[in-house]
């Protein structure tokens, strides 16, 4: 399968689970989400490398 095709693939599985899905479960995921991103964005803004070291090394599996 291409790039394009794959991608078109993963949006439509989303778009189907969505829809197929407890409504309110995926956007509470999509809310918590969307904080944690703005709370990753908020650490690298106020450029606290070893903060941000410590926080990725917890991530990695």
């Amino acid at each position: 399968m291409e790039k394009k095709e794959v991608q078109h693939q993963v949006h439509l599985d989303g778009a189907i689970g969505l829809l197929t899905g407890d409504l309110t479960e995926s956007a509470t995921r999509a809310g918590l989400d969307n904080q944690f991103q703005r709370w990753i964005e908020d650490l690298k803004d106020a450029n606290n490398p070893a903060f941000h070291q410590a926080w990725w090394s917890t991530c990695k599996p």
